[in-house]
């Protein structure tokens, strides 16, 4: 019986690369229906993944807001910057992931930093201290960082693309390298993942945050199958409308 390293059903990653093979015959995409598709994807992205640290602001206002700018009476500023800042960092996104070389913890610390922007701007881009804790066990978060970028051009290589994005997302979360922001940065980290291996991005919903948190829960106890299949239907939910938009 064929086994995964997740513990996934090999079937449901065959599912999501048969579906990628698909979009992947229809290229080249239409450059403007390309581009209006990934301009419609943004205010679902950065909803969802805004929505998951607590943002309160809907979906509906977030595609104003990303279209129109303004002011909502309704939300604080650090609201409004979370979104607009959002758009910045998934374009940094876009342009890594036109790279050849593996993702480096200097891309993590650059889309952290734009994250961050307006918000803590003395904190944006920079790691957090250690603890006394963390200190007596030994190293660093820059040495945790270079050891997760390491595992990335290297041992996670081994892993389907959707684990690798899924897991390296999970082991950014786990090392916490910022005193804030940590969730936002480590989504975008799953994103930039599967867009270099050329598959779209996981768009996360804001109904989803408790199934999401749990997922990360089980990921901490060495569980990674939660995390992974939340991570791939995330991602076929994309699949399905970009075949139904290019498709004949």
């Amino acid at each position: 019986m064929r086994t995964t390293w997740s513990g996934i059903e090999p079937q449901a990653l065959e599912r999501v690369d048969r579906r990628q093979e698909q979009l992947d015959r229809l290229r080249p995409w239409p450059p403007a229906a390309a581009e209006r598709l990934w301009e419609g994807l943004l205010p679902a992205w950065i909803a969802g993944s805004t929505a998951i640290d607590g943002s309160r602001m809907t979906l509906d206002d977030v595609a104003q807001l990303l279209s129109e700018g303004g002011i909502f009476p309704q939300y604080t500023l650090r609201e409004h910057l979370e979104v607009l800042n959002h758009r910045q960092a998934i374009a940094q996104v876009r342009r890594l992931a036109g790279s050849k070389r593996p993702i480096r913890a200097a891309d993590v610390r650059r889309l952290h930093a734009l994250l961050m922007a307006g918000i803590d701007d003395a904190l944006a881009g920079r790691y957090r201290r250690y603890t006394d804790e963390e200190r007596a066990a030994g190293g660093s978060i820059a040495d945790l960082m270079r050891e997760w970028e390491l595992w990335m051009a290297g041992s996670a290589q081994a892993l389907h693309p959707i684990e690798r994005a899924a897991v390296a997302h999970h082991r950014v979360l786990r090392i916490q390298p910022f005193l804030d922001g940590n969730g936002v940065t480590a989504r975008l980290v799953m994103n930039l993942s599967l867009l270099k291996d050329g598959y779209l991005p996981a768009v996360l919903r804001p109904e989803q945050r408790h199934d999401y948190r749990q997922a990360l829960y089980q990921a901490d106890q060495g569980d990674y199958r939660p995390l992974v299949q939340l991570s791939l239907e995330a991602l076929e939910r994309v699949q399905s409308m970009y075949l139904l938009a290019l498709g004949p």
